[in-house]
């Protein structure tokens, strides 16, 4: 019985939700599900989909709810939102707000995770299969200038965050102005990361971690494995007594995606 009662309040949430942010025609497709509390602060910005629509593209999960508890996520959009693909996912307390004149461009396949911070003033740029954990921050801007006091320079507030395809980003990372990551980085947990990074032409991915953060390792991206296969790994580790296990054929694991 309450898991209908549940049910039937998040379909009502979701209706009012997609009535509020889009036209008619887009709305009665549904392309936002909520599973959870969303307050929308504004929505005097536009919303673009340069993929058919369809149902549950873009969904407010209770993602990490059993660790942060069950907090509502944020919206609020006056610049531009761009959703490139499917299979998107927001976590429980997460905000998502767009700038006037700010734009945020959603790729295909993206986890955030809860409590996050997803802030634009200028733009941000979110590559496909990106899964994140909880407290996150991605922020493009200062919020407010500073002045240098001995050359009297004023510095740019912002400036374009660019997460290339198939990054992790762990517990607490943060973002700022200016970031790019090439694809399959991964930032460790409690790390600034304030700049550009480049893979080097020998290696294949980078790992970055520290404050700020510099390039910590190579060649390791995350193992994106089904919760069962990863139960199973686990198991098959102790059982062995290994730190570490060679798998002959990385093509035969079933991913998450």
């Amino acid at each position: 019985m309450k898991r209908y009662i549940r049910f039937l309040v998040n379909l009502c949430r979701t209706i009012i939700f997609n009535y509020r942010l889009l036209s008619f025609k887009d709305a009665i497709k549904l392309p936002f599900w909520l599973n959870q509390k969303v307050i929308i602060h504004g929505n005097s910005g536009s919303i673009k989909f340069t993929v058919p629509i369809k149902r549950k593209m873009f969904v407010f999960t209770t993602i990490h709810s059993e660790i942060l508890g069950e907090k509502p996520s944020h919206w609020n959009n006056h610049g531009k939102i761009v959703i490139q693909g499917y299979n998107i996912r927001i976590g429980s307390g997460t905000c998502i707000s767009c700038f006037k004149n700010g734009e945020i461009q959603f790729g295909n396949n993206i986890t955030f995770g809860g409590n996050n911070k997803v802030i634009a003033q200028q733009k941000i740029e979110v590559g496909a299969n990106l899964r994140t954990a909880w407290e996150v921050q991605i922020i493009d801007t200062n919020f407010h200038y500073t002045i240098n006091s001995i050359t009297k320079e004023i510095s740019a507030k912002q400036n374009p965050i660019i997460i290339g395809e198939d990054c992790w980003l762990a517990n607490r990372a943060s973002l700022m102005k200016g970031v790019n990551l090439p694809d399959k980085t991964i930032v460790a947990s409690n790390s600034i990361v304030n700049k550009q990074y480049l893979v080097p032409q020998e290696e294949d991915s980078l790992v970055v971690g520290g404050c700020p953060a510099k390039v910590i390792g190579y060649n390791i991206s995350r193992l994106r494995l089904t919760g069962d296969q990863e139960m199973d790994l686990t198991l098959k580790l102790k059982q062995l007594n290994l730190d570490k296990i060679q798998i002959e054929d990385v093509n035969t694991l079933k991913f998450d995606y």
